[in-house]
């Protein structure tokens, strides 16, 4: 979050400079350019003010190592077919494609306070799931 953030104050300055040559076209109500940004200027503003909120008040938790299921640990999961791997963090963390998925979604709900062998059993869009516990790491 603090790169993206980084990143985002770097772009900020191309953003105001492109405001500014659209603003220079002339009548504002009808170009098409200077909404866009405006939108973008207006867009990275706001993802800026998210990014320095959720730094200030995070929390940084480091898990330890124990035996049942908490946030920061990454767990390999059965539903009896295939195995899968997550790792539970924080709602603005979570990222399903890189395999992090957050402890108040569904399934990280579910997991929470499971240990190796037990079942977690949540709700998810094409039904009732089961899944088995197989490992738990830090």
């Amino acid at each position: 979050m603090e790169k993206e953030y980084e990143d985002l104050l770097g772009e900020r300055p191309h953003a105001v400079e492109e405001l500014s040559k659209a603003r220079a076209m002339g009548d504002l109500s009808e170009n098409g350019y200077y909404k866009a940004a405006r939108m973008k200027l207006s867009s990275v503003d706001h993802r800026l003010r998210q990014l320095r909120h959720i730094i200030q008040h995070a929390v940084v938790k480091t898990a330890q190592f124990s035996d049942f299921v908490d946030v920061g640990v990454t767990v390999t999961i059965s539903d009896g077919t295939s195995e899968r791997i997550y790792q539970l963090v924080g709602g603005y963390e979570s990222n399903p494609s890189e395999g992090k998925i957050s402890i108040h979604s569904p399934l990280g709900r579910a997991l929470t306070g499971k240990k190796i062998g037990e079942t977690a059993i949540f709700e998810s869009p094409r039904g009732k799931k089961e899944y088995v516990v197989m490992e738990i790491k830090i």
